[in-house]
């Protein structure tokens, strides 16, 4: 079975804190689901994955 590391907050570098902040700050929420924190795995993957969903994940 294969394993996925879940990237939390606070073991976050800067560039995968910084796209969470957005992600919470778009999504108007305090938290980051587990989808995210497993493409932080890979910053870019993460950043890039958000930048291309943002607007139509939306605030809702």
């Amino acid at each position: 079975m294969a394993v996925v590391t879940h990237i939390e907050y606070e073991d976050a570098n800067e560039v995968v804190r910084g796209v969470y902040e957005d992600i919470m700050e778009t999504r108007k929420t305090d938290s980051v689901n587990n989808f995210w924190k497993v493409l932080a795995f890979d910053s870019e993957l993460l950043r890039t994955t958000w930048n291309e969903t943002k607007s139509v994940m939306g605030s809702g």
